[in-house]
């Protein structure tokens, strides 16, 4: 029956915020399910959202073993809209930023893995090789920027542009 549900339910948005007391969302308008409109999901939309979740999941660990990194990306991106705190989405997420070498993405995902379960050796290995790679990174970024200062046929002056200005008459 959650099978059904899965391709009808999107994921709440932030704007969206249900107020507790009287059923209705932060602008007013009322979040009561019309019955024509529900169907026979009432009340299974919990369940075919884990059951996304954990399909968009398991899907990006297949792609994750074909080496397919953006696509796992996105299956993750997916899941995490559904369920942001998904531990196995957040890992896997930042594992293939690590790979597609967006490594601010990568230090952020694996953060929070990490800080979920601290005993996990693989996600800390990786977090701190993202880690590394973006302290890296600057100073490469640093060391060019100095050579360019240092370098001696530069010229001392700052280039200019003539602005050429035609009067019509």
């Amino acid at each position: 029956k959650a099978l059904e549900c899965l391709e009808k339910y999107e994921p709440p948005c932030a704007a969206s915020r249900l107020n507790s007391t009287d059923g209705t969302e932060a602008g007013g308008k009322s979040t009561a399910v019309d019955p024509g409109q529900a169907g026979d999901c009432a009340g299974d939309e919990t369940e075919a959202i884990n059951l996304k979740v954990v399909l968009l999941a398991n899907r990006a660990q297949a792609l994750l073993k074909m080496e397919e990194w953006k696509e796992v990306v996105a299956d993750c991106t997916e899941a995490l809209r559904f369920n942001p705190d998904h531990r196995k989405a957040t890992w896997r997420r930042g594992f293939a930023f690590a790979r597609l070498r967006r490594w601010s993405l990568a230090v952020r995902d694996l953060e929070r893995a990490v800080g979920w379960d601290p005993g996990d050796n693989k996600a800390a290995a990786e977090l701190k090789m993202a880690s590394r790679m973006i302290f890296e990174q600057a100073k490469e970024a640093r060391q060019h920027a100095r050579n360019i200062m240092q370098d001696p046929t530069r010229s001392l002056t700052m280039p200019t542009r003539r602005l050429t200005v035609q009067v019509k008459q």
